[in-house]
Formats: structure tokens, sequence, C-alpha cells
């Protein structure tokens, strides 16, 4: 269980936070999903931080100052999944974020999912509704796992995208998809698993 003491693992890593995000962004095709409080909220306690510090993770993303909006009410800076991601494995005792998730493979994939199958429904179940919607080639699914040094192949990650409550996709010239609720969900089910 991470601490009020621990939150400062983030501000402690912040550079390295930004950069894996910033690299996490390109694996993702440069796609921003900002995050509002109460949806990282929502998140944070489907992966059992206490309430007090869920709470206060948002407003401690925001302060990476890692990506800002600019609207009709002038710029604000935002928290996203990609520094979510990297910043609640911070908050787990990571510091190696290029190899957080190197023990992960086409041979031990599923495996990991299905004992953590709570982890993963609960964690599928605190995502926005857009992310059951969006669909990402499998190859940047693969991509995104990779910047956390998991290899899995694109083919096995739509294999086994249906079989989790999740959804693929493929169109009439062959495009393959996978959700991006089946994506957040792996990553934050194999970032849960690490001690």
């Amino acid at each position: 269980m991470v601490s009020q003491n621990e939150l400062c693992r983030i501000s402690n890593n912040a550079d390295a936070i930004r950069a894996k995000a910033m690299e996490l962004t390109d694996s993702w095709e440069g796609v921003m999903f900002a995050l509002s409080a109460e949806e990282l909220e929502n998140i944070a306690l489907a992966l059992e931080f206490s309430p007090d510090i869920a709470d206060k993770i948002h407003n401690e993303l925001k302060t990476l100052q890692y990506a800002k909006i600019q609207s009709q009410v002038g710029p604000s800076f935002i928290a996203t999944y990609h520094v979510l991601d990297v910043s609640l494995l911070a908050l787990r005792g990571v510091t190696d974020f290029d190899n957080a998730l190197s023990h992960v493979n086409d041979f031990n994939l599923q495996s990991f999912l299905n004992e953590n199958q709570y982890t993963f429904q609960k964690i599928r179940a605190a995502l926005p509704g857009h992310a059951a919607r969006m669909n990402f080639k499998p190859e940047t699914a693969a991509a995104v796992l990779k910047a956390l040094g998991a290899n899995i192949s694109p083919d096995l990650l739509y294999e086994l995208c249906p079989k989790y409550g999740t959804s693929s996709v493929i169109d009439l010239e062959g495009r393959r998809g996978v959700t991006t609720e089946f994506i957040r969900s792996v990553t934050l089910t194999l970032g849960m698993t690490l001690v």
C-alpha cells in the first residue's frame, strides 16, 4: 500500500517520468488522453490506492507540467494516461521505467492476465466509457508495452483482446484494432504485479 510519504516519488522522479511519458505518447502514435480528476481517482481506487492517496494523484501529475491545454480560459496543465502509467509505477517503487515490464513476453502474458483477472476487470470497470470504443492497431499496443520493457507480439494482443471482456475489430481491408480499454487494462494490471 502506498502512503502519503511515498507521493514524493512522483516529484523525485519527475524528469524520468516526463521522459517516459513522452515516449509513451510516441508509442500511442502521438495521441494524448487527458484525464479528469474524477477519472484518475477512479482508476487509482481500482488499483487499490487508498482514497486519500487517490485524491491527490491528479494534482501531483499536473505539477509535472508534462502537457498543457490551450482553451478560451487560458492554458492549464493536464494529467494524461501516459504520465499516469509511469507515475503509478514510481509510486510502487519502480525507477527503471525502461525495463519495468521486461519480465513479460508472449509466453507468460496470458498467465499474468489470467492470474490477475480480478484486478484487470476492476481496472476495466474504472476506465472512462470512451476507452471501450476507441481502437488502436495491435502494433500500437505492442509498442506501448515495449516502451515499458515488455516484449509482446501484436498478433498475441489481437488474439487475447476479446478473451477478457474487451473487444477487437477488423475492417473490410483487414486493418485490425484492439480497444484502448484492453491496452490500458493490460498495462495497469501488469504494473500492479510488480512488488
